[in-house]
């Protein structure tokens, strides 16, 4: 019989008196008797499977789909700096038309005064 069948009996207490036998002939016989004594010894946490169950179930349906506020406030930083260039280069370019025999002066964008006189 081989090895890991052997092991797999002794484990699921199945063997015979000839196996065994034959298990207590493996080389590693004592190691896996240490090994079986120190697992003896480890018992798993208690885990309510229902209880997490109704915890993730809970946590799913609550979630409701909505848009962040991040996206929203790209999307309005975006609007705003498109309007401010937009109103910026239309304000470069100043015009100024006068009437025949009309003195006017005007204010330029680089806050120097021009005086007109047509």
């Amino acid at each position: 019989m081989k090895r890991e069948e052997l092991i797999l009996k002794w484990l699921d207490h199945n063997l015979n008196d000839e196996e065994l036998k034959a298990f207590e002939a493996l080389e590693d016989h004592k190691d896996l008797l240490r090994l079986s004594q120190a697992s003896a010894a480890f018992k798993p946490s208690h885990y309510n499977i229902d209880k997490q169950y109704t915890l993730l179930k809970e946590k799913r349906e609550s979630k409701t789909k909505s848009i962040g506020l991040k996206p929203l406030l790209r999307v309005a930083a975006v609007v705003v700096l498109a309007l401010s260039l937009y109103f910026y280069t239309t304000r470069l370019d100043t015009k100024v038309i006068t009437e025949i025999a009309q003195q006017t002066s005007v204010l330029l964008p680089d806050n120097s005064a021009v005086e007109l006189n047509a």
